[in-house]
């Protein structure tokens, strides 16, 4: 973590140099961005294509600013995190949690982007308590994690699509358990029943010929 405090804080201390800081809400489809310029106040929210949020943060660099952003780990992995620091951007990945302390507004991504544009903000003057930071794996150590990750989201994008085949899913797996186990009861009470119903029919035959 003091690693990635170090790299974020680079050149920070030159006073004439302008900070810009980013804070990024991401998903698979799109990245809410926030932007706060230096003396200001963050700006509002914008939704963008992730190619064209990269693109757009990184060209901050090449008009000279220094930039600094960051974003929660989330089922998107690392590769932003990558793509952003090889174009120059001093990024770190922080730990998600709930954004708003008091609990009282609605979640929603702009929201969440202006509020780790803030956050930002206070770790960059030294408030090392506003976030937790995220250790960036290696691509070599992400791709199994990237593996589950993607299964995992998989599943529950088809239970958000198909909420009864994920019941008749598991209603099936539980139907083929009672078969198995009701089989097993049978076998074991099948000698048991063929036996008794072979007793009624020899004293129902015996008491026939006694009538007789």
């Amino acid at each position: 973590m003091a690693c990635a405090k170090e790299k974020l804080n680079e050149k920070t201390n030159d006073e004439e140099t302008p900070i810009v800081k980013f804070g990024l809400d991401v998903h698979a489809d799109q990245i809410t961005v926030c932007r706060m310029l230096e003396g200001a106040l963050p700006q509002p929210a914008q939704k963008m294509n992730p190619l064209k949020a990269l693109s757009w943060i990184a060209g901050h660099v090449k008009e000279g600013f220094v930039v600094k952003s960051c974003y929660e780990a989330g089922p998107c992995g690392f590769w932003l995190h990558r793509a952003l620091t090889a174009k120059g951007v001093g990024n770190v990945v922080v730990a998600p949690q709930r954004w708003d302390d008091r609990g009282k507004r609605v979640k929603t991504d702009k929201r969440d982007a202006r509020e780790l544009t803030d956050r930002l903000e206070r770790f960059l003057r030294g408030n090392t308590n506003t976030f937790s930071l995220v250790r960036v794996p290696t691509p070599e150590q992400e791709e199994p994690r990237s593996l589950a990750r993607q299964r995992g989201a998989l599943l529950k994008e088809r239970n958000r699509l198909h909420p009864a085949r994920s019941f008749n899913d598991a209603l099936a797996r539980h139907q083929s358990a009672f078969l198995v186990v009701g089989g097993a009861v049978l076998v074991q009470i099948r000698p048991h029943f063929e036996g008794a119903v072979a007793a009624a029919a020899g004293r129902l035959v015996a008491g026939q010929g006694a009538a007789l």
